[in-house]
């Protein structure tokens, strides 16, 4: 590898766990939005969620070899640098860690050098199996303290296929637009279907070939989860009916639900992103679709007293049903956090409920297993909102072949 391409990726990296420390953004955010050189994503993406999924042990094992406090900026570079050496196969231990100390001598003057050098000559020497081997159950899940507990209160049984997914990546799922692939397009991007209802996703293990298809490029196949496709399925649009999908954006949902409308009834796409709108809206005209794109949130109604057949609100949550795919997730949930959000979810609820068509169907969709943000969430909806009823839920738990995610839909009889 460039030398000085080394160097950049561990900066970017390293930039990378700055801005999810911060909280300024997740690792999706920042790759989308901030990345300086969108060329070096792969390798950038790479040691960011894999450090995440390892997050727990090497932090504990950084954590044992540094004595005196640390810069935060600097610990970022270690965790980078640390993540190369143990869990990627792309560049040397050696290499990794000479790249991390010019890294550093630039960033933190020519002192920090010696500093940098030592603790990850030290990361080099361990008997990293003999630590692992030493740590409790825990720990050694890699997932945060506080999920640990938690899923351990409510998934009990699940807790150790929980586990173990995290240990590996998820495979790169995507979606046919319209028909499903033709046998050339399979071959050119090493494409094997996947199960799924009501639509055609398929896996690679060759995500080059993919980013660099035409297939991508000319909106034929869109990059999401099989999970996607749970809430358009049972918002189940109908001909001539008026659909509106709520926090839309980038419209990976609203590409689906674009599909099951085909040429009939009336498609508005909304989120309050404008940047983010400015995708979905590439996302629709790439495929040929010319449903209105509104920025604003359903909380201000800047639908001008129009109303709906289907509402589809997939609202911000935990993320916590897609922590396969984005570890990142796991360490920003906190009780707190949950509890705001399942006040925001309720608003967004509430507002969503007031511009729907008597007899038409409220989507509710969460990519949470968490019961607050689902199951408790909608009962508690249901009892204070009688006018609407429950036709059906799903949780779907995480596993090798999906992301988790929830799905109600909420029937409006007007009383």
């Amino acid at each position: 590898m460039n030398k000085n391409i080394a160097e950049k990726i561990l900066e970017y990296a390293a930039a990378g766990l700055e801005a999810a420390a911060s909280e300024r953004s997740n690792i999706d955010d920042y790759l989308d939005f901030s990345l300086p050189d969108p060329d070096l994503r792969r390798s950038v993406s790479s040691i960011l969620f894999e450090y995440f999924r390892h997050k727990s042990i090497i932090d504990k094992l950084l954590n044992s070899l540094i004595s005196r406090p640390c810069n935060p900026e600097l610990r970022h570079v270690l965790c980078a640098a640390t993540t190369q050496m143990l869990y990627q196969s792309g560049i040397a231990a050696a290499s990794a860690a000479n790249v991390a100390v010019v890294v550093a001598k630039k960033r933190f003057g020519q002192h920090i050098g010696g500093f940098v050098n030592a603790i990850l000559r030290n990361v080099a020497r361990t008997n990293f199996q003999d630590f692992c081997d030493k740590l409790s159950v825990e720990e050694s899940s890699n997932l945060p303290p506080a999920i640990y507990r938690h899923w351990q209160k409510i998934y009990p049984e699940q807790l150790g296929s929980l586990v173990e997914l995290l240990k590996h990546r998820a495979a790169l799922t995507f979606r046919a637009c319209g028909a499903p692939l033709n046998d050339e397009e399979i071959l050119s991007v090493e494409a094997v279907a996947v199960p799924s209802v009501g639509f055609h996703f398929y896996k690679t293990e060759s995500p080059a070939l993919l980013f660099k298809s035409e297939l991508l490029k000319d909106g034929r196949i869109y990059v999401q989860d099989p999970a996607a496709a749970l809430a358009p399925t049972l918002a189940s649009p109908q001909p001539n009916e008026a659909v509106i999908d709520l926090c839309a954006a980038p419209g990976g949902k609203t590409l689906m639900l674009a599909e099951l409308l085909g040429d009939s009834g009336c498609l508005v796409v909304a989120d309050r992103s404008e940047v983010r709108q400015k995708i979905t809206e590439q996302n629709l005209r790439l495929r040929g679709y010319q449903h209105p794109v509104v920025i604003g949130s359903v909380q201000d109604n800047p639908f001008k007293e129009q109303k709906f057949d289907v509402v589809l609100l997939d609202v911000p949550c935990s993320n916590t049903g897609v922590f396969h795919r984005r570890p990142d997730a796991l360490w920003s949930f906190s009780n707190k956090k949950l509890n705001e959000l399942v006040k925001l979810q309720m608003e967004l609820l509430k507002a969503a409920a007031k511009i729907i068509n008597p007899d038409g169907r409220l989507v509710y969709s969460t990519c949470s297993i968490e019961p607050a943000e689902n199951q408790s969430l909608i009962a508690l909806f249901i009892r204070n909102y009688p006018e609407f009823q429950l036709q059906t839920e799903t949780q779907l738990m995480p596993c090798t072949g999906n992301d988790g995610a929830y799905v109600a839909v909420l029937k409006f009889h007007k009383s």
